[in-house]
């Protein structure tokens, strides 16, 4: 996905550059006739979604963790320790996966938007398994 980010970028400005070389080279009269916002908004629109499948395979990945955080007993729990086997387990995840895309990802400012959305996913996946707690104090120490 994070390729098709790439592509998807590379074809969006190239597909603006052509539009931009066409009208210089063209009569002026054709020029306001020529028109290149379909196929860049379907670029842009491509690249949106590969952002999307991105995220949604991190959270994917960690399904396993936040599955295991919503099986434990939260009303038996008197105490919270460090830092809880789950929490670690979505850590060494999104820290591999994360470290993946940011190598293949060229443009600095998608992989910032993808950062931004996965923390905004990540962040609201847990407020919700934390909402839906039996013990909401217990859960929100974690």
């Amino acid at each position: 996905m994070a390729l098709i980010v790439n592509t998807a970028e590379y074809c969006h400005s190239t597909t603006e550059q052509l539009e931009s070389k066409i009208k210089e080279k063209v009569d002026p009269f054709f020029a306001d006739n020529i028109d290149f916002n379909d196929p860049k908004e379907a670029f842009l629109n491509l690249l949106t979604e590969a952002m999307k499948s991105l995220v949604s395979g991190m959270l994917g990945a960690c399904a396993a963790p936040f599955n295991t955080m919503t099986k434990l007993p939260w009303s038996m729990m008197e105490s919270v320790g460090d830092q809880s086997k789950y929490v670690t387990e979505i850590y060494q995840i999104l820290l591999t996966k994360t470290s993946v895309v940011r190598s293949t990802i060229l443009a600095d400012k998608y992989f910032k938007t993808f950062s931004n959305k996965l923390v905004e996913y990540v962040f609201f996946s847990f407020f919700l398994l934390c909402c839906c707690c039996p013990s909401p104090l217990t859960c929100s120490l974690y």
